[in-house]
């Protein structure tokens, strides 16, 4: 429950900030995107280690790995099905014209 209301507060702390930082104007937003990129690294190794340290979900990287790729897979062909049965129903085109 606490793990929750961390992930909350933080969310409702960012909100707040960029909508601060929206109303004072553009200047401010120049660095955003830095900083972004370094939380999102600090954010991608911290997971890692975490992964690391984890004998359990170490171990069984290759059975994720595989669900990943079928669940991947999956819905590439899904998707393509689904455009192709669309686009008939819907009497579109190659060139996404109605005919």
């Amino acid at each position: 429950m606490i793990t929750l209301l961390i992930y909350l507060s933080c969310l409702i702390i960012g909100g707040l900030v960029g909508h601060l930082l929206k109303t004072k104007g553009k200047q401010n937003l120049k660095y955003l995107g830095k900083v972004q990129f370094i939380l999102i690294i600090i954010l991608t190794v911290t997971m890692g280690i975490g992964i690391g340290i984890d004998n359990d979900v170490f171990s069984s990287l290759p059975i994720i790995g595989l669900f990943s790729l079928i669940i991947g897979i999956s819905m590439l062909i899904f998707t393509v099905l689904f455009i192709f049965i669309s686009r008939k129903i819907l009497r579109i085109n190659k060139k996404g014209e109605i005919k």
